[in-house]
């Protein structure tokens, strides 16, 4: 039979636990940054990018919610990497009267690539209700005056790898058919999209390559031996890293580098990715 002491005592360190998860759910584990390593084999790729790095953030949030000091020192060290090509897939922002002004400041900080610096948007970039398009257009101009280049389905070459950069798909703004419409089939692709649902999308004919993608966070809360509770995509199977798909296709979802309002991590800390190209 429990006794009254056994019952404080069991209680105390019910109670002792619960805090210290939450604690550091809270305190620690949001700005306990990890570098992933992950090679990207890319078909015909060219010679110049063999070995080459690529720094892959998504989701910084930047706004009222996650510490700038935390951004930066993310920013640091994707700097120490002394990235080839730095890309940004989307939620740079999170909504607030004032956030471009915020941007500006934050991303005059970060680190350029040595051949190209990209992003495109997400839904949070596009203010209240994810349908501010003006909103959108003076973030992107922003970005560009900071030699961000903020791809809106539309693709670019970095020498000789096409990359496409795809518009939001809960703006209603992705259009991969129009995108991927000029690719070069024989040569090196690579696509960067916010949201992963979009790779399940028709349009996609004549894309063999990566899918660069965040938007899930990684579920930000991952109770042990259990899936993400909560993950804000359709395909549930959508959570972070990599995933094989149909049509030679390949999609890395990133985890993130902020957080929204809530500002809780747990068993899924924030990430930068660090891809090394190599010829498949």
């Amino acid at each position: 039979m429990l006794t009254r002491r056994q019952f404080i005592i069991g209680s105390t360190a019910l109670i002792a636990g619960a805090a210290g998860t939450g604690g550091y759910a809270w305190f620690i584990e949001p700005h306990w940054l990890e570098v992933v390593g992950v090679p990207m084999l890319v078909r015909n790729l060219p010679g110049e990018l063999e070995g080459a790095t690529l720094a892959h953030l998504t989701d910084i949030h930047v706004g009222e919610n996650v510490s700038d000091a935390y951004v930066l020192d993310t920013f640091a060290t994707v700097a120490a990497a002394n990235p080839d090509i730095v890309v940004v897939t989307g939620d740079l922002t999170a909504y607030h009267p004032d956030v471009i002004e915020q941007a500006k400041r934050i991303y005059s900080e970060l680190p350029h690539g040595r051949l190209a610096t990209l992003a495109v948007l997400g839904n949070h970039d596009y203010g209240v209700g994810w349908s501010d398009v003006d909103h959108a257009a003076k973030l992107t101009a922003a970005l560009d005056s900071l030699g961000i280049r903020v791809l809106s389905n539309e693709v670019v070459s970095v020498a000789g790898l096409q990359v496409a950069g795809m518009d939001d798909l809960w703006a209603r703004r992705f259009d991969a058919q129009a995108t991927l419409a000029g690719l070069d089939p024989a040569a090196a692709m690579l696509a960067l999209s916010h949201n992963p649902d979009s790779a399940d999308l028709e349009g996609w004919d004549g894309f063999e390559g990566w899918i660069l993608s965040g938007h899930t966070h990684g579920g930000q809360v991952r109770p042990p031996f259990m899936a993400p509770p909560r993950l804000p995509v359709q395909n549930r199977r959508y959570t972070s890293g990599e995933f094989e798909l149909s049509g030679n296709r390949q999609m890395y979802i990133g985890r993130g580098v902020g957080h929204l309002a809530l500002q809780t991590r747990f068993l899924v800390r924030p990430e930068v990715t660090l891809f090394e190209l190599g010829s498949a």
